[in-house]
C-alpha cells in the first residue's frame, strides 16, 4: 500500500506549541471584548475543545462561544503558526 498523505499532530508532540495556543486564544477572546487574561492562565486551552475552554475560563455564553467558533479568523491561526517551534531537530 503506498500513502499519499501524512497527518501531523502538532499539538506539543512535534512542536513546542504552548506560546501560540495560549496567544492565539487570548487574540481570539480580546476580539470577542474578553480582556485581562495572562498566558498562564490559558495554559488550560492546550487539549479540551475550544467551546468549553471559551466557556469555563473567559465566561462566554454558549452562544458566544458559537459565535466565536463560526468566525473564527484565519489570523488566529497564522500567529500559532508563527509562534510554534520545532521539538524534533530544531530549538
Amino acid at each position: 500500500m503506498q500513502y499519499t498523505t501524512v497527518l501531523f499532530d502538532l499539538d506539543g508532540t512535534l512542536t513546542k506549541s504552548e506560546e501560540g495556543i495560549t496567544k492565539t486564544a487570548i487574540y481570539a477572546a480580546e476580539k470577542m471584548g474578553f480582556t485581562g487574561f495572562t498566558q498562564e492562565q490559558f495554559k488550560v486551552f492546550i487539549g479540551p475543545p475550544l467551546y468549553d475552554s471559551f466557556r469555563k475560563v473567559v465566561g462566554m455564553t454558549e452562544e458566544q462561544a458559537h459565535r466565536f467558533l463560526q468566525k473564527k479568523s484565519m489570523d488566529s491561526g497564522a500567529k500559532m503558526v508563527q509562534t510554534a517551534k520545532l521539538v524534533l531537530g530544531g530549538q
